[in-house]
């Protein structure tokens, strides 16, 4: 059992509510983590444990690198989705880690767009990520 679809579902929830209250450093955030957590939602749920211990083999080295996530992810998955899918997830998951950095790490202010291009993009990688078998 994953709990990763429900924190994924509240981190989008959250990251709308955070545009609509001119928030949108928080926003970003928030759509960056609720991809992330739908893809550990997809690694548990979808890949008869491999994917679990490639999470947990990054935890335990202490490795954050989302960029190892993601890698895991597509090595996982790129046989299941099609070319377009998968060119999509990882232009839109880009494109949100780079808005999650500014929001996170600069002194820029995220815009109102990118802001709503981030809850976007994060919708439309979770949506592809819900059809995979």
């Amino acid at each position: 059992m994953s709990n990763y679809n429900n924190k994924s579902s509240n981190n989008l929830s959250v990251a709308s509510d955070l545009h609509t209250s001119n928030h949108f450093c928080q926003s970003v955030h928030c759509s960056y983590y609720a991809t992330l957590q739908m893809m550990d939602h997809i690694l548990l749920t979808k890949t008869n444990g491999i994917g679990a211990l490639g999470i947990q083999n990054n935890q335990k080295n202490g490795q954050s690198s989302h960029n190892d996530k993601f890698s895991l992810f597509v090595l996982s998955f790129k046989k299941r989705m099609s070319k377009k899918d998968l060119n999509d997830i990882n232009t839109e998951f880009f494109k949100i880690k780079n808005l999650r950095k500014k929001g996170d790490y600069s002194d820029k202010l995220v815009t109102q767009k990118e802001s709503k291009n981030s809850l976007d993009s994060s919708n439309k990688i979770c949506n592809i990520l819900n059809t995979i078998k």
